[in-house]
Protein backbone atom coordinates (compact mmCIF):
# COMPACT_ATOMS: atom_id res chain seq x y z
CA UNK A 1 0.00 0.00 0.00
CA UNK A 2 1.69 3.47 -1.18
CA UNK A 3 1.40 6.45 0.60
CA UNK A 4 0.28 9.63 -1.04
CA UNK A 5 3.17 12.55 -0.99
CA UNK A 6 0.31 14.61 0.58
CA UNK A 7 -0.26 12.26 3.68
CA UNK A 8 3.42 11.89 4.14
CA UNK A 9 3.91 15.19 3.55
CA UNK A 10 0.86 15.95 6.66
CA UNK A 11 2.69 12.95 8.56
CA UNK A 12 5.73 14.90 8.45
CA UNK A 13 5.08 18.10 9.63
CA UNK A 14 2.54 16.05 12.20
CA UNK A 15 5.34 14.81 13.66
CA UNK A 16 7.33 17.59 13.48
CA UNK A 17 4.60 19.47 15.49
CA UNK A 18 4.69 16.60 18.12
CA UNK A 19 7.98 16.49 18.67
CA UNK A 20 8.40 20.66 19.10
CA UNK A 21 6.24 20.72 21.66
CA UNK A 22 5.67 18.06 23.31
CA UNK A 23 3.29 15.36 24.24
CA UNK A 24 2.14 17.08 27.49
CA UNK A 25 1.60 20.06 25.80
CA UNK A 26 -0.36 18.78 23.31
CA UNK A 27 -2.23 16.27 25.43
CA UNK A 28 -2.66 18.46 28.20
CA UNK A 29 -0.24 16.22 30.83
CA UNK A 30 0.79 17.19 34.04
CA UNK A 31 3.93 18.07 35.06
CA UNK A 32 3.67 15.19 37.37
CA UNK A 33 3.51 12.68 34.53
CA UNK A 34 5.89 14.55 32.21
CA UNK A 35 8.89 14.07 34.48
CA UNK A 36 10.73 10.47 34.37
CA UNK A 37 8.86 7.84 37.28
CA UNK A 38 12.08 8.06 39.83
CA UNK A 39 11.64 11.82 39.53
CA UNK A 40 8.11 11.91 40.48
CA UNK A 41 6.69 13.19 44.21
CA UNK A 42 4.47 10.78 45.45
CA UNK A 43 2.41 13.09 47.02
CA UNK A 44 0.32 14.77 44.33
CA UNK A 45 -0.19 17.92 46.71
CA UNK A 46 3.59 18.52 46.73
CA UNK A 47 3.36 18.40 42.85
CA UNK A 48 0.95 21.08 43.01
CA UNK A 49 2.50 25.16 43.28
CA UNK A 50 0.00 27.97 43.09
CA UNK A 51 0.64 30.30 41.01
CA UNK A 52 3.00 33.16 41.75
CA UNK A 53 1.15 37.05 42.43
CA UNK A 54 2.90 39.60 41.69
CA UNK A 55 1.19 43.36 42.53
CA UNK A 56 0.79 45.64 39.54
CA UNK A 57 2.52 48.82 40.39
CA UNK A 58 0.99 51.40 38.65
CA UNK A 59 3.48 54.15 37.67
CA UNK A 60 2.16 57.76 38.74
CA UNK A 61 1.73 59.98 35.50
CA UNK A 62 3.81 63.08 36.20
CA UNK A 63 1.93 66.76 36.31
CA UNK A 64 3.28 69.93 36.34
CA UNK A 65 2.03 73.45 35.40
CA UNK A 66 3.08 75.44 32.63
CA UNK A 67 3.01 78.98 31.45
CA UNK A 68 0.31 79.64 28.81
CA UNK A 69 2.24 81.42 25.87
CA UNK A 70 1.12 82.46 22.60
CA UNK A 71 1.59 78.89 20.77
CA UNK A 72 -1.22 77.04 23.17
CA UNK A 73 -3.84 79.17 21.41
CA UNK A 74 -4.25 76.29 18.99
CA UNK A 75 -4.87 73.71 21.59
CA UNK A 76 -6.99 76.18 23.87
CA UNK A 77 -9.16 75.98 20.64
CA UNK A 78 -9.12 72.63 19.65
CA UNK A 79 -10.12 71.08 23.84
CA UNK A 80 -12.20 74.01 24.12
CA UNK A 81 -13.59 72.49 27.69
CA UNK A 82 -11.93 71.58 30.66
CA UNK A 83 -11.55 68.14 31.51
CA UNK A 84 -12.39 68.71 35.03
CA UNK A 85 -14.86 70.59 35.22
CA UNK A 86 -16.86 70.99 31.63
CA UNK A 87 -16.45 74.37 31.85
CA UNK A 88 -15.88 76.47 28.54
CA UNK A 89 -12.37 77.34 28.95
CA UNK A 90 -11.58 81.25 29.21
CA UNK A 91 -14.88 81.39 30.82
CA UNK A 92 -13.72 81.46 34.06
CA UNK A 93 -10.39 84.13 32.88
CA UNK A 94 -7.10 82.80 31.08
CA UNK A 95 -6.98 78.79 30.84
CA UNK A 96 -4.50 76.94 33.14
CA UNK A 97 -2.28 75.18 31.40
CA UNK A 98 -0.52 71.53 32.82
CA UNK A 99 1.58 69.03 31.08
CA UNK A 100 0.73 65.62 32.08
CA UNK A 101 3.73 63.60 30.78
CA UNK A 102 4.28 65.99 28.72
CA UNK A 103 1.13 66.28 26.85
CA UNK A 104 -0.37 69.68 27.40
CA UNK A 105 -3.51 70.03 29.12
CA UNK A 106 -5.87 72.90 29.68
CA UNK A 107 -7.93 73.87 32.41
CA UNK A 108 -10.60 76.31 33.29
CA UNK A 109 -9.14 77.06 36.34
CA UNK A 110 -6.40 77.24 39.19
CA UNK A 111 -8.79 74.74 41.19
CA UNK A 112 -8.84 72.11 38.78
CA UNK A 113 -4.94 71.12 38.99
CA UNK A 114 -5.35 69.56 42.71
CA UNK A 115 -7.78 67.15 40.75
CA UNK A 116 -5.47 66.69 37.57
CA UNK A 117 -2.92 65.73 40.09
CA UNK A 118 -4.76 63.15 41.95
CA UNK A 119 -5.95 61.07 39.03
CA UNK A 120 -4.05 62.59 35.56
CA UNK A 121 -4.72 59.23 33.49
CA UNK A 122 -8.41 60.10 33.41
CA UNK A 123 -8.59 63.72 33.09
CA UNK A 124 -5.44 63.29 29.61
CA UNK A 125 -7.98 60.56 28.20
CA UNK A 126 -10.73 63.31 28.99
CA UNK A 127 -9.31 66.54 27.45
CA UNK A 128 -7.69 63.68 24.41
CA UNK A 129 -11.28 62.91 23.60
CA UNK A 130 -12.13 66.62 23.50
CA UNK A 131 -9.81 67.61 21.26
CA UNK A 132 -10.90 64.46 18.97
CA UNK A 133 -14.14 65.16 19.02
CA UNK A 134 -14.11 68.72 17.57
Amino acid sequence: MAISNTSRNVLLVLVVFVGAIGWCSLFGCTQQAARPAGDRKENSQAAVQPPQRVAATKVKMEVTEAAVGKDDKAGIERQQVCPVSGEKLGGMGDPVKVLIDGHPVYLCCQGCVAKVKQDPETYLRKATQSQQNR
